[in-house]
């Protein structure tokens, strides 16, 4: 028997399982140990001595690594790194200068002008002033099309003021990072890599110029690298930008974050206190005590060392990317009714900061339908068209619940994303 239908059953076994659980053991526990088997081998390939994952999408990762690691006898240094982007890009923006703008001023979903605001760690004070000489005074809670986001960006960099705050803010929290960072041993000469989902890779970047050496990153996926960046440091198991075109079509980069995040609240800044011997101790600080859907990742937890330990009893037939396209591509891609209800409802913020939580399957209207065919879409992208497109975190999944007309859209969304990866594999190459 496969070692993922044998470690599957063992665990169907033990009862209690709610259709949550269920569904994480068929889809989503197989793909992570494929993974982490993949990133263990590579780091053994590459001659690395330590893995860094990275909170908080490497926390469940990192827990299936120590199982594995073990059994297996690799010898490799383990940690887990309470970063984020926030974290790490806030102290950058005072060494980058003026070219912050295009991390502070990036798209998303839902952005207002408050949120690009907080990105930058502006008081409320600050940023009413901001607001003032951007002509944005009382539309700070609106949100703004790709558009007009540009146009925010363009705006701003007028404003020597913005800059002025911003650079403010990044110098105060410059020496906490590199305290937590140079104690954690990314500093040191050993040679490691990060490991994380991955998606674009700016948080590796982010960590380059801190720690000022290079780093190679070991993902999940990735849509694109960082302007300038050097490929060879950027792999990646699922899908990279040139390439995999199809596994794209059929993911869903945010349910994937939703469901490999960790308990905790996510890491907005470090501070510096004492330990017993007087010395600096640099602990993370968190936005809020936890994750939302903290429980559901702790009995994730559980479920996947149940899994893997399953999974261990007999050396293993390697099955790779394949197997998590067969699994991943049909949930995320096709989900049931019942699927899109049990991983749709689940709370999810892309930004940067979790300012604004909502569920990863957006609830539509028929009228935002219209806006998400083919030929809208478009012309909405490229601002011919004023319309806003409502924006979902997994649109198949609110398709799906919608229930109208849900192959047709389906299909709508599926072109589009076809159009979208070819055009940015073109670009890449």
């Amino acid at each position: 028997m496969p070692p993922h239908k044998r470690a599957l059953q063992e665990c169907l076994k033990d009862g209690g399982l709610n259709t949550y659980d269920q569904i994480f053991l068929h889809v989503f526990a197989p793909a992570a140990v494929e993974f982490i088997m993949w990133v263990l081998d590579q780091a053994v390939k590459d001659k690395k001595k330590r893995l860094y994952f990275l909170a908080r999408d490497g926390y469940l990762m990192y827990h299936t690594a120590q199982k594995l690691s073990a059994e297996y006898g690799y010898d490799l240094d383990l940690r887990y790194l309470k970063v984020s982007r926030y974290s790490m890009r806030m102290p950058q923006y005072a060494q980058m200068g003026s070219g912050c703008i295009d991390l502070i001023c990036s798209d998303g979903i839902d952005i207002t002008f408050e949120k690009i605001m907080k990105r930058a760690a502006l008081t409320e004070e600050e940023a009413c002033k901001i607001a003032e000489l951007a002509g944005f005074s009382g539309k700070e809670k609106q949100i703004l099309s790709s558009r007009q986001i540009v146009q925010l960006k363009k705006t701003l960099q007028r404003i020597p003021l913005f800059f002025t705050y911003v650079f403010l803010h990044s110098r105060k929290c410059y020496e906490t990072a590199i305290g937590y960072l140079k104690q954690e041993g990314l500093m040191e000469s050993v040679p490691y890599a990060i490991v994380d989902s991955g998606w674009i890779g700016t948080l590796q970047q982010s960590m380059e110029q801190l720690v000022k050496r290079p780093i190679d990153g070991y993902y999940f996926g990735l849509y694109e690298i960082p302007r300038n960046a050097d490929e060879l440091r950027y792999k990646a198991f699922y899908f990279m930008p040139k390439t995999n075109i199809r596994r794209k079509v059929f993911f869903s980069n945010c349910l994937f974050e939703t469901v490999f995040s960790a308990p905790e609240g996510m890491t907005v800044g470090y501070r510096c206190s004492r330990d017993t011997q007087n010395k600096p101790c640099f602990e993370p600080m968190e936005s809020r005590p936890s994750n939302p859907n903290g429980r559901r990742i702790l009995r994730s937890r559980n479920l996947l060392m149940k899994y893997a330990a399953s999974y261990l009893k007999e050396k293993p037939v390697e099955a790779g990317p394949k197997l998590a396209e067969k699994l991943c591509g049909l949930l995320m891609g096709e989900p049931s009714l019942f699927e899109a209800g049990v991983f749709g409802s689940q709370l999810f913020c892309d930004d940067v900061l979790e300012f604004h939580m909502q569920p990863v399957a957006a609830k539509i209207t028929a009228e935002d339908l219209k806006h998400w065919k083919i030929g809208c879409r478009l012309l909405i992208k490229s601002g011919i068209c004023s319309r806003e497109l409502r924006k979902s975190a997994w649109p198949e999944a609110s398709i799906t619940l919608l229930g109208r007309s849900v192959k047709k859209y389906l299909l709508q969304e599926r072109i589009y994303k076809y159009l979208i990866y070819f055009r940015k594999a073109f670009k890449a190459r």
